[in-house]
């Protein structure tokens, strides 16, 4: 990741993370964090990347594996209750080779500069990667979401559209096992609170175009604007050539 955009990523969770929990229903559901556990042995070593407030973490230590916890921002990290934690980047990750036994990373690969994300999460896992991520519609969507997180989120380097990730994973010596779709739904302006008045109607704006509606099921409800959610957990083994 470019200095740059490192330090605007950091911001902006410094801006959201006392918030975070409570932006949307996604960031607490435990169906949309279990999909990232099914199938392990119990008791493993786990690596959360990209931990945030610590809600994947949380879920893993309560099925029974021990959890270490890394996100770049001291403020989420603060409010992360996993006894094992730290500061760090995922593309750069502290620890020795071979380290942890299955690595966990939601909502946060798409803030990581992807070649080295990949290569360190192949260097640190023994077995397995877990990733979930939210994913565009359509490839025709790109465009939308990358001016969307200009504003939303100007940290942020990558926008996925379904299956992208296992093929950047492939590169890296992974193999797909698996990869499985859900959705879920969010108000439009839980993520953006951090915005001002101005900025927030922009992005209330930018969800109004007929496509737009059609392909995230846009509808308003008790005066809120709500969209549907797509997501995709993937699993990765290490390839054996």
């Amino acid at each position: 990741m470019n200095k740059e955009r490192h330090n605007q990523a950091r911001e902006t969770f410094s801006l959201r993370a006392g918030g975070y929990n409570l932006e949307s229903t996604w960031v607490t559901s435990v169906d949309l964090i279990s999909p990232l556990f099914t199938g392990l042995d119990s008791g493993l070593d786990v690596l959360d990347v990209c931990s945030g407030t610590g809600t994947v973490a949380q879920v893993g230590t309560d099925l029974g594996h021990s959890l270490t916890a890394i996100d770049l921002s001291p403020e989420m990290v603060s409010l992360n209750h996993i006894q094992k934690r730290l500061v760090a980047s995922g593309s750069a990750l502290p620890f020795v080779d071979c380290a942890f036994d299955h690595i966990t990373c939601r909502q946060g690969l798409h803030y990581l500069d992807l070649i080295n994300a990949m290569a360190e999460f192949f260097r640190v896992c023994r077995t397995s990667v877990g990733i979930g991520s939210i994913v565009m519609n359509k490839e025709n969507d790109r465009k939308f979401w990358q001016e969307y997180f200009k504003l939303a989120s100007p940290g942020r380097l990558h926008v996925f559209a379904p299956g992208e990730i296992a093929l950047i994973a492939r590169s890296a010596g992974f193999e797909s096992v698996s990869v499985t779709y859900c959705t879920s739904t969010a108000d439009i302006l839980g993520p953006v609170q951090h915005l001002n008045r101005r900025e927030k109607k922009e992005i209330e704006l930018m969800f109004s175009s007929r496509e737009i509606r059609r392909n995230y099921n846009v509808r308003l409800k008790n005066d809120i604007l709500f969209y549907d959610l797509i997501w995709e957990f993937t699993r990765l083994t290490k390839r054996v050539d």
